[in-house]
């Protein structure tokens, strides 16, 4: 087998430059007011808010035409990587539901409460919002659009499918486990929007909510989410084997 072979200070170079303007460009998009976000970057802007800074030259460098920048940050700033709560979310709901002793009620309460009080400050998903206006006129940023949601779905699904397992549940007809990741992920945006104009519109709650009457906090997400799991999925019947655990809803 042929050893790879060494990336070259110059390639490191290129890609260290490459990423800096990439992440500088992300951040002037989330400071932004334009309808065309993306239209209104200038390179020597761009440049200049790299850290450390670089120089237009090497904007030019990399991409030769502002197509060729816009394409490539597109598809930058929309990926799955940007939604920073989607790790943690699903690290805290697997992490609960290998417990054993936590109810399915406590596992979305705490990962949808992790997860509604990181979107005020997740990049991905402001930039998400600033571009999705461009969807009509832009095909592209459409497609991409959709692959964003798409990996969102590969990401959390095989968090569902652990917490369901665990928990006693299974989706019930004509529900799939796709639809129910479409409604939370549409719940939590729209929930996301109001409250950050109207605040008082998505309150949070305390024992009034919780199922088993502890005065634990629950966002208006984690609460309403509860009650779409459990009316979109249904009790598991049991395992020859026993491996599945009673409804602990």
């Amino acid at each position: 087998m042929t050893p790879e072979r060494p990336v070259s200070l110059k390639a490191a170079a290129r890609a260290a430059t490459r990423l800096a303007l990439l992440e500088s460009a992300q951040r002037l998009l989330l400071e932004s007011p334009a309808a065309d976000p993306v239209g209104a970057l200038k390179p020597s802007q761009i440049a200049r808010g790299a850290q450390p800074a670089r120089t237009t030259g090497a904007f030019y460098h990399i991409w030769p035409t502002l197509q060729a920048f816009r394409d490539e940050l597109l598809e930058f700033v929309l990926s799955a990587d940007r939604i920073a709560v989607g790790t943690p979310t699903v690290d805290a709901a697997v992490q609960l539901a290998g417990c054993g002793d936590r109810s399915l009620a406590e596992i979305i309460r705490v990962a949808g409460n992790l997860n509604f009080d990181g979107l005020p400050d997740d990049p991905g998903l402001l930039l998400k919002h600033a571009l999705w206006s461009r969807h009509r006129t832009e095909p592209r940023v459409r497609e991409l659009l959709a692959g964003l949601y798409d990996g969102v779905r590969e990401q959390m699904t095989p968090m569902y499918e652990t917490v369901l397992a665990t928990t006693g549940r299974r989706m019930r007809p004509p529900y799939t486990l796709d639809l129910l990741l479409a409604v939370l992920a549409a719940l939590g945006e729209g929930l996301h929007l109001r409250s950050s104009v109207d605040p008082d519109a998505v309150p949070e709650f305390g024992a009034d909510v919780d199922p088993e009457g502890q005065d634990r906090r629950w966002t208006t997400f984690a609460a309403v989410a509860h009650i779409v799991v459990l009316g979109m999925t249904e009790p598991a019947p049991p395992q020859p084997d026993g491996l599945i655990p009673a409804d602990r809803g």
